[in-house]
């Protein structure tokens, strides 16, 4: 989770030396679907045509390719919206370049599990312990969100930090009762029969929600406008290369994750939407701000995309 101290500490190393203007751009990746129109673009040629030689660096989490940005380590990185809005809250200036994912009620990706042997239902969940990847972020967001709606009381429950994909194991190993697990992991406990859901923790509350963008900093958009032009023009071409050809897509996906090819033509696929329509992302910033995560004067939309 990023953190003030972190965040201001980054921000005092990007002061001594920033990125300087060139067509080799580091950029920050997850080991999960929503960096696919990258890897994507990559053997499609889209990047090249722009003449970008762009080099993925594979982190573990938005919070932490937003501090590599930061410190400049990178120039481009994906990260879920709530991570980049927490971080302007902290008073850093991250902008949005291109959407990367949304979720929609025909293509769900979260789902809340329970073990299959369980008999929990949602309005059963008050008093357990529930897994989310991390605190402060879309997936707790979400999660209490969809208590409230299935009447649970969000400060009755226990979250537990377990990454994504350990959730599956700390359910069989009774670690905890439920679990807000995302793709591939919830295709594979169904598949195996060792969880069931009992609901869909984003999408049974609204309906096509952004959930994931390729970001950089303020200070690299300036200095390097043509660059990042570039780059998103590249990255709206992968985007469109994903759909023209699935299969080939798919493919792509065994490059940077654990999946084999039999899972990787199994698991669906996320909603991928470069644009960000502000009235989508606007609710999404008045829901953060009602969690009392961002202030008052953070909910405008305007303030996150470049112009």
């Amino acid at each position: 989770m990023l953190t003030r101290r972190t965040l201001l500490l980054a921000g005092a190393l990007a002061a001594s030396g920033c990125t300087g203007r060139s067509s080799t751009v580091r950029v920050g990746v997850l080991p999960i679907s929503e960096s696919l129109p990258l890897y994507v673009g990559l053997q499609s040629g889209a990047f090249e045509r722009e003449g970008l030689a762009v080099e993925p660096v594979m982190l573990d989490g938005g919070a932490r390719i937003l501090e590599a940005m930061t410190s400049g380590d990178l120039a481009f990185g994906v990260s879920n919206y709530v991570s980049l809005m927490l971080a302007r809250e902290a008073g850093l200036d991250f902008k949005l370049v291109s959407g990367a994912t949304a979720e929609t009620s025909d293509n769900p990706q979260h789902a809340m599990l329970v073990r299959a042997d369980s008999t929990l239902t949602p309005q059963q969940l008050s008093g357990k312990r529930i897994a989310v990847n991390t605190r402060r972020n879309i997936n707790e967001l979400y999660v209490s969100a969809w208590l409230t709606s299935v009447g649970v009381d969000p400060s009755s429950v226990a979250l537990v930090e377990v990454p994504f994909p350990r959730m599956l194991t700390a359910l069989q190993s009774n670690s905890v009762d439920a679990a807000g697990a995302i793709e591939p992991f919830v295709t594979f406990g169904l598949r195996e029969n060792l969880v069931r859901a009992i609901g869909r923790h984003v999408v049974d509350v609204e309906n096509n929600v952004p959930i994931t963008g390729w970001m950089t900093t303020g200070n690299y958009a300036q200095r390097n406008g043509d660059v990042v032009n570039r780059f998103r023009r590249a990255l709206q071409q992968a985007a469109a290369d994903v759909g023209a050809d699935e299969e080939r897509a798919r493919a792509a996906l065994t490059t940077f994750t654990s999946l084999s090819a039999t899972d990787a033509a199994a698991v669906p696929l996320p909603t991928f939407n470069t644009a960000t329509p502000p009235e989508q992302f606007g609710s999404l910033l008045e829901r953060v701000r009602r969690a009392g995560w961002i202030s008052e004067g953070a909910t405008d939309p305007a303030n996150y995309l470049l112009r």
